[in-house]
């Protein structure tokens, strides 16, 4: 099997790896889609050292295989992957750095025991299966392939936005015209009552066609 590794300055590779395996805790899934990130990009133009997990971490497929463990998951489910639960315990998360959480690292880095040594740009992928989540039959896979960058956006949204703004609050900025920045504002309609959060380009003002309606009716 074979997948691309981004491996420097404007390089792409493609590595042969095994054909990946259901071992105990883990799961086997088909990748259907599998979006490239901005931070794919960057570290594809820069040549910074990136972590092979991370090459296409915004992705969606089918369960074939399910080792030894719980799961509520089963075979033939659609799925995509979450963050991992904080522990608690580390250094990290004991001093307030619940996002830094060294087993969350662990699996994004490639130490874990489960992580896989690729990421979905690849027809197969083996993952924790403790860490996937089931895709809602609402969602065809463009859409699923979504869901981790709109989890961003709609985090950011939560964690800043006033649930009732004042009559001054009622206009807010997001500076971008990416994929998260007409999701952050589509997030920000909803949770703000309809108010105008305006997307920022080169200084220009103005409304994006692109909406996430589809992913946030089903998870609102």
């Amino acid at each position: 099997m074979h997948a691309a590794l981004i491996t420097g300055r404007a390089q792409l590779e493609l590595r042969e790896f095994p054909e990946p395996e259901p071992v105990e805790g883990a799961a086997v899934l088909r990748v259907d889609r599998c979006g490239i990130c901005g931070t794919d990009v960057a570290a594809y133009r820069s040549g910074d050292p990136y972590a092979p997990f991370l090459c296409g971490h915004e992705w969606t497929g089918t369960v074939t295989g399910l080792g030894r463990g719980e799961s509520a998951l089963r075979e033939g489910d659609r799925a995509v992957m979450a963050v991992p639960v904080a522990c608690g315990r580390c250094a990290e998360c004991r001093a307030g750095h619940a996002h830094r959480c060294a087993a969350i690292m662990a699996l994004a880095y490639g130490i874990h025991p489960l992580a896989p040594p690729h990421g979905g740009y690849a027809p197969r992928i083996a993952v924790p299966a403790d860490g996937l989540v089931a895709v809602p039959d609402g969602l065809d896979a463009d859409q699923a392939a979504m869901v981790e960058p709109a989890t961003v956006a709609l985090h950011a949204v939560r964690r800043r936005s006033p649930r009732r703004p004042r009559p001054r609050a009622r206009r807010g900025s997001d500076p971008g015209t990416g994929p998260l920045g007409p999701i952050c504002r589509n997030a920000y309609d909803r949770q703000c009552g309809k108010r105008s959060l305006k997307l920022l380009s080169a200084g220009d003002c103005f409304s994006y066609p692109l909406t996430a309606d589809s992913f946030l009716d089903q998870h609102s």
